[in-house]
């Protein structure tokens, strides 16, 4: 353990004491290795699995044989797409089920195998749908002869990603979650209070059976404009008092008032541009040394291929900054409920029941990390507590 380390701990376990278990904390590192070692090895087949369908005569011989199988090369795209989609499916199945095996052996799943496959079904079909539709689409637009055809491509993607944002509340969590009107009208108002000073208009306050599948505590505001909520998981309800929940209520209101879901947006956006840009180039490059034309099947794992490199290329930045706009969002909620010492309890709180590990190793925070480890926020959380109590001490000072 580092030294900064070594300090937190000491700080945490005298000021936050059971809240803090020291014991469940070391078997949180345990569990978090060995996921990052599960996220690692997924990355690296999938990654493996598409590079030898385009360095091996595999591609080919799928095209040729989507071709002869299926009227139109449109449809021949579908179908290479669904071959080459199901190895990924296959891999995805793999380490889901060693995941969840993983989840219930630390006491963090409360799901079933058969609900557990029941939602991965539903992840399949939605993100297969969305993946066809993407390559079919491509496929068509590299056929046109169009010189700025990744640029479409592009600007259809962001398209489709706005809409996502606005309906997937709406339609697409139903299907995972069963949404209701938080029925502990205290609370409801007292949510409705926070989202009010924060300058943040909500439809309502809905409570979700997060329950059903995990152990673990989570809330959100999501939607954008009529169809912005506020959700908050039961496993919060129940286990956080009302000024914790309030306080990381508090972070996820930050998001809409710093105009996060906006910024994201356009930064992915601006990363779409870049990765049809450089689709745009690798399917020229192979099709002259294939010598195919743009839409034949035979390029679907060169786009697959492609667009996960770039994925792999791009999270870095992608995560970095949205590390910045997280620790923006934790300052944000202390500020608003000037509750630094009850935001830190509430992550420590979090880290327990969630199993998080505090300081992941840097090379993770980097590759993988959307959020700072928890550890330092908790530290900051802290540290802005105690500045205020020293401002407010000097500020009752008697003066001579």
């Amino acid at each position: 353990m580092e030294p900064h380390e070594t300090a937190l701990d000491a700080q945490l376990t005298s000021i936050l004491g059971p809240v803090f278990d020291r014991e469940r904390r070391a078997r949180a590192r345990t569990y978090a290795r060995l996921r990052r070692l599960l996220t690692v090895a997924e990355v690296s087949l999938s990654l493996i699995y598409l590079i030898l369908w385009v360095v091996t005569p595999a591609a080919r011989s799928l095209g040729s044989w989507a071709v002869h199988h299926a009227p139109g090369r449109l449809l021949a795209a579908f179908l290479a797409f669904l071959v080459v989609g199901s190895g990924l499916a296959a891999i995805d199945l793999l380490f889901g089920l060693l995941s969840h095996a993983l989840e219930r052996r630390y006491g963090l799943s409360t799901q079933g195998w058969e609900a557990w496959l029941t939602d991965w079904v539903k992840i399949v079909l939605i993100e297969g749908g969305l993946g066809a539709v993407a390559v079919v689409g491509i496929m068509y637009l590299a056929s046109t002869g169009t010189p700025l055809w990744w640029l479409w491509g592009a600007l259809a993607g962001a398209v489709v990603l706005l809409v996502l944002m606005v309906v997937a509340p709406v339609f697409i969590a139903p299907l995972f979650f069963h949404f209701e009107p938080l029925t502990d009208e205290a609370l409801r108002q007292r949510f409705l209070a926070l989202a009010e000073r924060a300058g943040v208009p909500v439809v309502d306050v809905y409570r979700f059976d997060l329950s059903t599948r995990t152990r673990a505590a989570n809330a959100a505001v999501v939607g954008l404009g009529k169809t912005r909520r506020i959700i908050v998981g039961d496993t919060l309800l129940t286990s956080f008092t009302p000024e914790e929940a309030e306080t990381i209520l508090a972070h996820e209101l930050a998001h809409h008032v710093h105009k996060d879901i906006l910024l994201s947006f356009l930064l992915e956006g601006v990363m779409l541009l870049l990765v049809f840009r450089v689709l745009a180039w690798v399917v020229q490059k192979v099709t002259g040394a294939w010598q195919v034309t743009p839409d034949d099947p035979a390029l679907v794992p060169v786009v697959l291929l492609t667009f996960f490199l770039m994925q792999l290329l791009l999270s870095p930045l992608l995560n970095l900054w949205s590390r910045t706009r997280e620790s923006l969002a934790d300052m944000f909620a202390v500020v608003l409920t000037g509750q630094g010492r009850t935001y830190a309890r509430a992550l420590a709180r979090l880290a327990d029941q969630n199993l998080a590990d505090l300081f992941p190793p840097t090379w993770y925070v980097w590759i993988f990390g959307s959020h700072p480890p928890l550890g330092e926020r908790i530290a900051m959380a802290l540290a802005y507590d105690e500045t205020t109590e020293t401002k407010e001490e000097s500020t009752h000072e008697p003066t001579t």
